[in-house]
């Protein structure tokens, strides 16, 4: 999956660089969710959002239909993209 994540402040590309993400290119670091996810945020974008650090990943909980085609994706090898719904 991180071959396939790009720098949100310039598009170049990431690596891990001591347990964050970072971009070679603008120098911008990214850190990890409690979960290890990435946090792909910007201090802008978290600005202009009002996004407040938490240790959720989502306020609602997917249903058992949305659970079940994560599973299937997942298990051949797939990634899944959760936008939101808001």
């Amino acid at each position: 999956m991180k071959a396939n994540l790009r720098c949100p402040s310039c598009g170049g590309s990431v690596e891990e660089r001591g347990g964050a993400l970072a971009c070679p290119g603008c120098a911008t670091a990214y850190g990890h969710a409690p979960n290890g996810a990435p946090v792909m945020l910007t201090p802008e974008l978290r600005e202009a959002f009002r996004l407040d650090p938490t240790d959720n990943i989502s306020a609602m909980s997917y249903d058992r239909e949305a659970m079940d085609l994560i599973a299937d994706v997942t298990a051949k090898g797939g990634m899944v993209l959760d936008c939101g719904r808001g």
